[in-house]
């Protein structure tokens, strides 16, 4: 595990950061980042930067204003979220917040190339580690019930799969509390 440097990030291969000029300078002095594109993007309040790293790309997001979802985030999980990286190549990730007394990881995910290699343990473990020190005494995942590896992967981490609960869902766009979700997995 020594190879991996571990990285504050979000999930999929997109980083939240405060200061996307700081950011672009990090990531161009410690691992050789190029930036190829910069956008601004009003409708979803965040400003991004598209560097390419070795072979791979990280797309950085910062809050273009205040009531931007991703300011939000920053402000309510500071370095919570993982990326794992190795010679300037990302090889998982997980989106790690809580609401002030549950953790939640999101979307763990590694390299089919570096899964049983430990990437995925040291990610869970330092999200478990920041988390208590935040004062966050449990955390909770969601797994696709058809995901039988992840449910193994988790329970050999000491996760348990708790039968009382169900996830019950239902979209915000809509003042109608009637209305189902047409996305299932939405």
């Amino acid at each position: 595990m020594s190879e991996l440097l571990l990285l504050a990030a979000t999930d999929q291969i997109a980083v939240a950061v405060r200061d996307i000029e700081a950011a672009i300078a990090w990531y161009a002095e410690n691992l050789g980042a190029q930036v190829v594109h910069r956008e601004d993007v009003a409708s979803d309040g965040v400003s991004e930067a598209l560097i390419k790293v070795g072979g791979s790309y990280i797309q950085l997001l910062t809050p273009s204003r205040d009531d931007s979802t991703v300011a939000a985030f920053l402000e309510r999980n500071p370095g919570l979220s993982l990326a794992a990286v190795s010679e300037g190549r990302i090889v998982g990730a997980v989106l790690c917040g809580h609401d002030g007394r549950r953790g939640y990881l999101h979307h763990l995910a590694v390299c089919p190339d570096w899964r049983r290699r430990g990437v995925g343990r040291a990610i869970v473990r330092q999200c478990l580690e920041r988390l208590k020190t935040a004062g966050i005494p449990k955390c909770n995942l969601f797994l696709y019930a058809d995901n039988a590896a992840g449910e193994v992967f988790w329970r050999r981490l000491g996760w348990t799969v708790r039968a009382d609960l169900h996830l019950v869902q239902r979209p915000t766009s809509s003042a109608d509390a009637n209305e189902k979700s047409r996305c299932k997995s939405c």
